[in-house]
């Protein structure tokens, strides 16, 4: 369907010297279908992804007139030819998704030995989600709004229990010199060279227990920790992600932790597991050792663009083989509780900056509205997204588009693998 207004080069401020002009129009009114006369599973990934990047408002605002970086520029080219085009085709498309599943599949090989197939880059889902956001978006104005700093505490288990147990010998030995009755000069240059020993101990703690910092593009989170007969909601996914604690909450007149509908769930190799550390804290008459904090993670920098990947574990089915022979594998089915409304207040760090605030000390905004979600079932991949910020969700099954519907408050969906939220600009 042609362009329905014409087209507008936006240039970036002076403050913004990095940064290319950008092209913005309105695209139609309308979620294009992208065809799949095969019915390819990689295909459908591949097309349930750029469904749901291109119905963002940022898509036809936010993208380089002529593109530097050539992945970027093959992107910006065929979505322009959808959004220009009365249909779409396979030629037309061909390109961007040869990039795709080439780019994902040279890190799927790097980091998993396997064999370059349909089945390989389906069950790398987050590699080929983490290849367009960070091989193809990020070279953009709209790119820049995936980024998401964070601060993390850096514990290593076995050093820091070195540390902790010879604070706890150095202690014990000095309650036991400090049971004598004798005081003499060697003594106390014993208790001097003592508190010198503690006070390196002590700092050798600090440094082992120092903060790291990284930069990401989405955030993933693993799953292998469920049943597939559990429900689990994103907000607590996330905080275990973080290594967070539940929020207390008062029952019955007593003080709890919140613990979700999950309480059978085993935190073994879960992937959220935080090591057992005691860590020292120093009095300066007793010396005693108290149980360590928990490691944590903040963020520094909140993105506008929220990607979570759900990392769905696979298991090998009983009767079905593959074309090669082998075992058909399928993904977990533990259900996901995704809200429409997000508030990310809980996991940001007080010095924390955010794109849409412009640096010009403006309150956090922490409030993010869902734009879409990529479901699969059976290895075919669904999306359900809001055309740049309608109120309605758009099924989007390859060249299938249904009719815009309401889902709710929430979704909880057993196939979910990645959501998109945006910043909710309207409650800033």
């Amino acid at each position: 369907m042609p362009l329905s207004a014409p087209q507008v080069i936006v240039y970036a401020p002076p403050e913004e010297f990095d940064q290319e002009p950008c092209l913005s129009y309105s695209a139609p009114d309308q979620i294009s279908g992208l065809p799949n006369e095969r019915k390819l599973r990689g295909l459908s990934l591949t097309h349930a992804l750029l469904q749901i990047f291109m119905a963002l408002q940022e898509i036809t605002d936010e993208m380089p007139v002529e593109p530097i970086h050539e992945n970027t520029r093959l992107f910006v080219s065929t979505v322009r030819k959808i959004h220009t085009s009365e249909a779409v085709s396979a030629e037309m498309m061909s390109d961007l998704v040869q990039l795709l599943e080439s780019g994902s599949m040279s890190t799927i090989q790097t980091t998993t030995s396997a064999e370059p197939n349909d089945i390989a880059f389906v069950e790398n889902y987050e590699t080929v989600i983490q290849f367009l956001i960070q091989g193809v978006l990020v070279n953009s104005k709209m790119g820049k709004r995936f980024r998401m700093d964070t601060t993390s505490d850096k514990l290593s288990a076995s050093s820091s229990s070195s540390t902790t147990n010879l604070l706890s010998k150095f202690n014990n030995n000095n309650a036991t010199n400090a049971s004598t009755d004798s005081v003499d000069s060697q003594s106390r240059v014993d208790e001097s060279r003592g508190s010198t020993l503690h006070n390196s101990l002590q700092s050798g703690l600090n440094e082992e227990l120092a903060t790291t910092s990284s930069t990401s593009f989405s955030l993933s989170i693993p799953l292998n920790g469920y049943a597939e007969s559990e429900s689990v909601d994103v907000v607590s996914l996330i905080r275990k992600r973080f290594g967070l604690k539940p929020p207390p909450i008062f029952f019955f007149g007593g003080p709890t932790t919140t613990a979700s509908a999950n309480s059978k769930r085993s935190d073994t190799n879960n992937g959220f597991a935080s090591p057992d550390i005691s860590r020292a804290k120093i009095s300066e008459k007793s010396f005693e050792v108290a149980e360590a904090p928990i490691p944590k993670t903040l963020l520094t920098h909140l993105p506008d663009l929220l990607v979570l990947i759900f990392k769905r574990p696979l298991t090998e089915t009983a009767s079905s083989t593959n074309n090669n022979g082998s075992k058909s594998k399928i993904f977990h089915r533990t259900s996901v509780e995704v809200p429409m409304d997000l508030d990310l207040g809980f996991a940001v760090s007080p010095e924390a900056t955010q794109t849409t605030s412009n640096n010009n000390n403006k309150k956090l905004n922490t409030l993010y509205r869902l734009h879409g979600f990529v479901t699969q079932t059976e290895g075919r991949f669904i999306t359900y997204t809001r055309l740049r910020g309608s109120s309605l969700f758009y099924k989007c099954e390859d060249d299938v588009i249904g009719e815009g519907t309401d889902l709710g408050g929430r979704v909880n969906s057993k196939g979910v693998v990645m959501a998109l939220y945006k910043v909710n600009s309207a409650k800033k």
